[in-house]
């Protein structure tokens, strides 16, 4: 929700944010306990650049701020308890291997991609909860460190240097 930090008798929510996909034109919702007409009245220039809106009671905005602390609540949940580690027990024979048959043979390259894969579980597991979490959003979600910062509520230096030492001790147990 976009709060209009100027004045505190309305906020705008953007409805194509809330309602992806919306259509009719409207796309912007004025949150207040103004009647219109005041609304109208008081804001008219101020609010003519996100003409053509609706006016919505505060009842309304705080269902919004609600279902979007949920989500996130909810979403947040899911990340903490996803099992990083959760890899299918066998690797399938990768398309694209039939390039290298000159050099290696497939059951040569499925048993590398096992040793390496379990190797990998391994050293996942030598990680703390929230590196394993960080490193399989990074890696694994192609997320990048802003956008896990923004997910966990934490700063981009916490996921930065989480992810930094995660490197580290994952390459020093693949190297040591």
């Amino acid at each position: 929700m976009n709060t209009n930090d100027e004045n505190k008798e309305y906020e705008l929510i953007n409805l194509e944010i809330e309602y992806p996909g919306i259509q009719g034109g409207v796309k912007w919702a004025v949150i207040t306990d103004l009647p219109e007409e005041l609304i109208k009245e008081r804001y008219e220039e101020e609010l003519k650049k996100y003409w053509p809106y609706i006016v919505l009671p505060v009842e309304q905005g705080v269902a919004f701020k609600e279902f979007h602390r949920n989500e996130h609540k909810h979403e947040m949940r899911s990340i903490r308890h996803h099992d990083a580690l959760d890899f299918q027990d066998e690797i399938p024979f990768v398309q694209g291997y039939g390039n290298l048959v000159g050099r290696k043979s497939k059951a040569k390259l499925e048993e590398e991609g096992i040793v390496d894969h379990v190797l990998l579980k391994y050293a996942l597991e030598q990680l703390s909860d929230k590196q394993r979490r960080r490193c399989y959003m990074y890696f694994f979600c192609d997320m990048g460190e802003e956008e896990i910062a923004r997910i966990e509520g934490v700063s981009h230096q916490a996921v930065h240097d989480t992810l930094s030492s995660a490197v580290r001790l994952l390459r020093e147990f693949v190297e040591g």
